[in-house]
């Protein structure tokens, strides 16, 4: 059977096509200045896939406005179906590696596109990008910006794996899903995000993407499908936006953990109060009102009910200004479950907060060995 394969080449990756080697030209002794390697020239273009024909030792490329087939020893390419005579001769040299006329692209593939400067793209961009790319199908992202040999998956319904992931992108956009990015916080090497999710239902949930070396190895996430506004008519995913107080950032994250380790593990209940400016609260939690007071209300009434709500252990707080972002293990209902608490802190006091609540499956259940953790 002859090897076929799409590659991508995004701001020049090195690639592999087929059976054959696409490399830079310095890797041989083929003068840059006369032939380009096919990597060097995508990542001249910053732009466009190649797929490589074993069997006819032609060369696909797809660049904006062009669809170009060049052929080892053909001085002619076919570029958009027409015929374009080669000043010189693509070729396979004897490392396997296939060439083009550096004439060739700057007299005919650069005029079909336009070349902008490159520009870094941050994590929380990349991050943004594959989640994204699970409504659009586009596996080019995932490529691009996941690690290709360590990818860490916490979500338990899946194994580790890039490919796990890019397997499922023709399944999850034909299920019609849907990505609505709400908020984004980067903290070192750690980019969390809150999404309103459609896919298995409407969902709230939060990603957690660790990079290292600017690509994605370890993954995290939350999902609780949504409710109805809360007593107050607040949703679950409305509310402020906006990232504020930069400087505050480890202030605002000590204060947090400490509100959860004193109130919500219990370790000082007494200072409830002090950690809010007087009934000011805003609540998006879906059973819950507004204000202190609304939270005293609900933790009542769930008490009268027989259902408890207990958090034992902090495992991650990731910050950005005013947001800081909790995760937590416990127990709600007498299930295991998986706490995310968002919270919005204003001059010192908790001003708002999210979260969502996931119950950790058995561990017979899992997709994988990581733990939700």
């Amino acid at each position: 059977m002859n090897k076929r394969m799409v590659v991508t080449a995004f701001l020049g990756v090195a690639l592999t096509v087929g059976s054959l080697n696409v490399v830079s030209a310095a890797a041989s002794n083929i003068p840059d200045n006369s032939f380009k390697s096919v990597s060097n020239v995508l990542k001249e273009l910053q732009s466009g896939t190649a797929k490589w024909d074993n069997k006819n030792k032609s060369l696909t490329l797809f660049v904006e406005g062009a669809t170009v087939i060049l052929k080892a020893n053909d001085g002619t390419a076919l570029v958009n179906g027409e015929n374009v005579k080669l000043g010189e001769v693509p070729f396979i040299n004897k490392d396997n590696r296939f060439y083009i006329p550096a004439s060739f692209v700057e007299n005919t593939l650069k005029k079909f596109i336009t070349v902008t400067p490159i520009t870094a793209v941050s994590n929380a961009d990349k991050a943004i990008a594959v989640l994204r790319s699970l409504q659009s199908g586009d596996p080019t992202v995932i490529q691009t910006y996941v690690n290709p040999d360590k990818y860490i998956q916490h979500n338990l319904s899946f194994p580790d794996g890039r490919d796990v992931v890019l397997g499922a992108l023709d399944q999850l956009k034909a299920a019609g899903t849907k990505v609505n990015i709400k908020r984004v916080l980067v903290d070192g090497d750690y980019v969390a995000i809150h999404t309103d999710y459609n896919f298995g239902g409407l969902k709230a949930g939060f990603d957690i993407f660790r990079f290292e070396e600017g690509k994605i190895v370890e993954h995290w996430d939350n999902l609780q499908l949504k409710s109805d506004p809360n007593p107050s008519g607040h949703t679950m995913l409305d509310g402020t936006t906006v990232i504020s107080d930069q400087d505050k950032t480890e202030e605002n994250k000590s204060l947090v953990k400490q509100f959860v380790m004193d109130i919500l593990v219990g370790e000082h209940p007494e200072k409830l109060n002090s950690y809010f400016d007087g009934d000011s609260y805003i609540q998006h939690n879906p059973s819950i009102a507004d204000g202190v007071s609304g939270l005293g209300e609900a933790l009542g009434e769930m008490a009268a009910q027989g259902i408890t709500m207990e958090y034992n252990k902090i495992h991650k707080v990731i910050g950005q200004g005013n947001m800081v972002l909790v995760v937590s293990e416990g127990v709600f209902g007498g299930k295991p479950t998986s706490y995310y608490d968002l919270f919005r802190v204003e001059d010192g006091k908790i001003a708002e907060h999210w979260d969502v609540l996931e119950t950790i499956p058995a561990q017979s259940e899992w997709g994988n060995s990581n733990g939700k953790f």
